[in-house]
């Protein structure tokens, strides 16, 4: 097993808390997370989680005990954006919408967020500068399928249109990467936005 921030070994990964909550979940994800979060019952998939993101709790704060090489990850964003990234716990991007009228793809943030149950991610965007083009953003959350064994769902909800907005999308006990889609309010322009 590769050198990493758990100390959990392979067999013993099954029996983690965080395996029980989230049957099905390949071991070694599982053994690539922090120990903190491998002890909790935070719900994870490959759908909300990219497996070697850095985390961090709601705040923006990093989770303790991740890999150097997550921890790297945050260092980059964080120089990237001229250490605003860290003061802000602003670990997005931008999200951009082509003209048309139709939803983008997903704009998916490369740093993860530990959630805790019932609470909601609080989103916000802004067009970018010198954007001409107005549009409406939704951002993506969580629900536990009621009768589905806790399986977690995406829950895509709308966060305001114009040049600036934002909304909290429910997110609960979920370790995943936050995401929003885009559309053009100007059928023949772009938009762009920047978000967190």
């Amino acid at each position: 097993m590769a050198a990493g921030p758990s100390a959990v070994a392979a067999p013993d990964v099954a029996n983690l808390p965080v395996a029980t909550a989230n049957p099905g979940l390949p071991a070694s994800v599982i053994a690539g997370l922090p120990p903190i979060v491998q002890k909790s019952h935070t719900k994870l998939s490959l759908e909300s989680y990219i497996p070697g993101s850095p985390i961090v709790y709601p705040d923006g704060t990093p989770v303790p005990g991740q890999s150097k090489a997550a921890l790297a990850k945050l260092d980059s964003i964080d120089a990237a954006s001229g250490g605003l990234a860290r003061f802000s716990g602003n670990w997005c991007m931008t999200a951009y919408a082509i003209a048309g009228g139709g939803w983008s793809p997903p704009s998916v943030c490369p740093v993860a967020v530990w959630g805790s149950p019932g609470w909601s991610y609080p989103y916000s965007w802004a067009r970018i500068e010198h954007g001409e083009s107005t549009g409406c953003l939704q951002g993506r959350g969580w629900t536990v399928v009621s009768g589905g064994g806790g399986t977690i769902v995406p829950l895509w909800r709308g966060i305001g249109c114009g040049i600036q907005s934002g909304g909290a999308v429910s997110w609960g006990n979920v370790l995943g990467n936050p995401a929003v889609i885009a559309k053009s309010s100007v059928a023949l322009m772009g938009f762009a936005a920047n978000w967190t």
